[in-house]
């Protein structure tokens, strides 16, 4: 009885850690092609502007 309360246990804090790696990797990779974009759109108004 008590392996089984100690595995649920275990089980649903695994859960849990997976569940914000899923949300801490989405937000990383939500801001990594924000940051591209708006980099990519700052390198081509420069190259309009003919300053590279």
């Amino acid at each position: 009885m008590v392996a089984a309360s100690i595995g649920a246990v275990e089980a649903l804090k695994y859960q849990g850690v997976c569940r914000w790696n899923h949300i801490m990797r989405s937000i990383h990779h939500h801001t990594n092609s924000k940051l591209r974009s708006l980099v990519s759109h700052r390198w081509s108004c420069e190259e309009n502007r003919g300053l590279v």
